[in-house]
């Protein structure tokens, strides 16, 4: 079994956090920066309550689109956000990754904002739920790839926070 496959990530964003919270909560915030690099995305559903979901799709430059969703799990604006995270098809229904048939089906995403001198950290911590070894093994493995993803991510959130401000 893997040893401790939780993933953590810590990033500080030069808005306060309640506009931080904001742009992880509106879908018209979201579809401008929750993309790999070179991605579009295309919001279908966003429902912000407990159990609600975020639907959506990203397409790669190259045409490829994959599915993906988040199920709301608790919202404690503007400081906590936890969602599940999951591949799922056109019906929000979940799958497999498209990249790895083991990779696990779930993966808990706790969201924590903290002000700082008008800055806001985010502390970022995810963990697969009801994974088997095999699936825990891999998530864990993929623990590089994942940070250096998130990280492309997070420089578009910046870009985009620039964009708003100016």
């Amino acid at each position: 079994m893997a040893e401790n496959p939780e993933l953590q990530v810590t990033r500080t964003f030069d808005v306060p956090k309640e506009t931080l919270f904001q742009l992880w909560t509106d879908a018209n915030h979201l579809k401008h920066w929750w993309t790999p690099t070179g991605y579009s995305i295309d919001v279908v559903k966003f429902e912000l309550h407990q159990e609600g979901q975020f639907l959506y799709n990203q397409t790669s430059p190259e045409g490829h689109t994959m599915w993906g969703k988040f199920v709301y799990k608790d919202i404690e604006m503007p400081d906590r956000l936890v969602y599940i995270s999951s591949f799922s098809d056109p019906d929000g229904q979940t799958c497999r990754a498209p990249f790895h048939p083991n990779w696990p089906l779930e993966i808990l995403n706790t969201l924590n904002f903290i002000d700082e001198d008008g800055k806001t950290v985010l502390a970022m911590r995810g963990m697969p739920v009801s994974a088997t070894d095999e699936e825990l093994s891999i998530f864990q493995n993929a623990r590089e790839g994942i940070q250096q993803g998130l990280a492309g991510t997070f420089d578009q959130l910046d870009t985009y926070i620039k964009q708003l401000k100016s």
